[in-house]
């Protein structure tokens, strides 16, 4: 669902998409734990390369569409968002 979610965004024309797995950020030229769907989100998201895990990524963001495990937000974590920051999750 994140990957069909983050393509529908990007088609949107949401500037600033960043997918994040058990790794962190996705980029392009991660090499560990890819695979061919990773590294074709890489490609057409997180244009600054953005690095780091989730918790580090969302420092200053807006929004966070969580859609595959279940509590990996922490309240602190929504603290460092952005004021208003959109959770869904």
């Amino acid at each position: 669902a994140g990957i069909a979610i983050a393509k529908l965004l990007i088609r949107l024309n949401v500037k600033d998409v960043i997918l994040c797995d058990t790794q962190g950020a996705i980029y392009e030229g991660r090499t560990v734990k890819m695979n061919k769907y990773k590294e074709e989100m890489a490609k057409i998201s997180n244009k600054d390369k953005e690095q780091g895990t989730l918790e580090e990524v969302l420092k200053g963001k807006d929004v966070f569409l969580g859609v595959s495990v279940a509590n990996c937000v922490t309240s602190e974590m929504v603290k460092s968002m952005n004021k208003d920051a959109i959770v869904m999750a």
